[in-house]
């Protein structure tokens, strides 16, 4: 009991420090306006009253109006702005990851050299000879020993995951009521993988407050929203479990 309740601290510790985030990618393009009264519409004037369009127009309203535009009626605003978006075709994606472990060599030698030598000379001096002795005596000795132990061990390890993803996004644009030319536009652009939990509903919110960055400003990146940003701007994480944003993390 007590190595199970550890688990579960071990766990809720790693899934704290890898604070769930959402990211996207974003592009913008045009100005920041000086008059900002506006009002939205649906790029296409047949989902102006579907209920999914008035779903997502009410969040880009309050993105808007959190950097200083100003709901208006249609008749004095200054920008139209519309709201498009999108769901493309699922296609397979294929990842393959390779892990190759390395080699191990061990190699001992041993080597010894002895060497003894020995001369001993003697000469004798008798009736006019002359005796004349040499003894020698000499040994040598050389041991070499060598240990030699050589493993090479590699393992190459192979994997591939094959996940379905959906490319999505949503484009902006600010029109200029008067001269009906455009002001600024952005593009955010995403995807859903089949690995992940969520679905396009969920995600839409997240886009358009990613998109906030750049309304009326040029400019692309990757905007990061972390979980607890989310919260403080009304927003429920996309995802139904921290290993989905984990999995988003890694895309």
């Amino acid at each position: 009991m007590k190595r199970i309740a550890y688990l579960v601290l071990l766990l809720s510790l790693f899934l704290t420090s890898c604070e769930s985030t959402y990211y996207c990618s974003v592009s913008g393009f045009g100005t920041t306006p000086v008059n900002k009264r506006y009002y939205v519409m649906a790029d296409d004037p047949a989902l102006d009253n579907d209920l999914e369009f008035q779903e997502y127009a009410s969040t880009l309203k309050r993105r808007l109006n959190e950097v200083g535009y100003v709901e208006a009626d249609p008749r004095f605003a200054d920008l139209c702005i519309y709201l498009s978006y999108f769901v493309g075709e699922e296609k397979l994606s294929s990842t393959t990851t390779s892990t190759t472990r390395g080699s191990t060599i061990n190699s001992n030698s041993f080597s010894t050299s002895n060497t003894d030598s020995h001369k001993t000379s003697t000469t004798t001096l008798s009736n006019d000879k002359t005796t004349l002795r040499t003894s020698t005596f000499g040994s040598s000795q050389t041991n070499t020993s060598r240990n030699s132990n050589t493993r090479v061990n590699t393992t190459i390890d192979s994997k591939t995951d094959n996940v379905y993803v959906t490319p999505i996004g949503c484009v902006i644009t600010a029109v200029d009521c008067r001269t009906q030319k455009s002001v600024w536009k952005v593009k955010v652009d995403d995807e859903i993988s089949s690995n992940q939990s969520t679905s396009f509903r969920k995600l839409m919110p997240w886009m358009i407050a990613c998109a906030q960055k750049y309304f009326g400003v040029s400019g692309e990146s990757r905007v990061r929203i972390t979980a607890k940003e989310g919260e403080l701007l009304g927003l429920r994480f996309p995802y139904d479990n921290s290993f989905s944003a984990l999995f988003h993390s890694q895309r």
